[in-house]
C-alpha cells in the first residue's frame, strides 16, 4: 500500500524571502519500511537529499507509521511556482504539490548619489549645483532582492533661465551618464 502525503497549504511570500516549507505530513501502513523524500521547487532546482529534513515515528506492527518532510529554499525571482514533494517507502512513491507565489519587491535606490568625489546628494533631491559648460558625471546604484534587470532613468528638464538648452543623457538608461 502506498503512503499518503499532504504537502500543506499554498503559500505567498515576497521576493527575497526565505521559504521554509510547512512540514509535509505522510503516513504509511508499512511499519518496517525505510523512507526517502524528494523535492522539486518548481524553479528548475531540486533539493539534494542532505537538504531535506525527514522525521519518522518508530514503526509498530499493526499501526500507521507517520512522518514529516521539511526543507528551506530561496526563490530567485517573483513568479508562481509549483512545489512538488514526494515520499517513497521503497515499494511505492506518492507526491503532492503546493502552489508558491513570490510577489515582486521594487528595487531600492541607494541613499546617496555621487556627482563627483567632493559633491554628495541624497536620492530624491530635486536640485544640484553645477557650472555651465562644465562636464558633469552622474552615477546611481540600487539593489533588488530578485533577479530583475535594473534600469536608471535620468530626468533633467531644461529650463531656459537655468540651462542653455535641454540636457538629455546619452544613452539615457546607463547607471553613469556624462553630459
Amino acid at each position: 500500500v502506498a503512503p499518503t502525503l499532504d504537502a500543506g497549504p499554498d503559500r505567498t511570500l515576497v521576493e527575497g524571502s526565505r521559504y521554509t516549507m510547512t512540514p509535509a505530513r505522510f503516513s504509511d501502513p508499512g511499519w518496517n519500511r525505510t523512507y526517502t523524500a524528494a523535492i522539486d521547487w518548481g524553479d528548475g532546482t531540486t533539493e539534494p537529499a542532505k537538504g531535506i529534513m525527514m522525521i519518522t515515528s518508530k514503526g509498530v506492527e499493526g499501526s500507521l507509521r507517520t512522518g514529516t518532510i521539511q526543507a528551506v529554499h530561496h526563490y530567485a525571482d517573483d513568479g508562481t511556482y509549483v512545489l512538488k514533494v514526494c515520499v517513497s517507502d521503497g515499494a511505492a512513491t506518492v507526491c503532492d504539490m503546493v502552489l508558491v507565489t513570490i510577489q515582486n519587491v521594487n528595487p531600492a535606490l541607494k541613499k546617496e548619489t555621487f556627482l563627483e568625489p567632493r559633491i554628495k546628494f541624497l536620492s530624491g533631491s530635486d536640485a544640484f549645483l553645477g557650472r555651465k559648460t562644465a562636464q558633469q558625471t552622474h552615477a546611481a546604484s540600487a539593489t533588488d532582492p530578485g533577479s530583475d534587470d535594473l534600469r536608471y532613468d535620468w530626468a533633467f528638464p531644461g529650463t531656459p533661465d537655468r540651462f542653455s538648452g535641454t540636457l538629455l543623457p546619452m544613452p539615457p538608461t546607463e547607471s553613469t551618464t556624462t553630459f
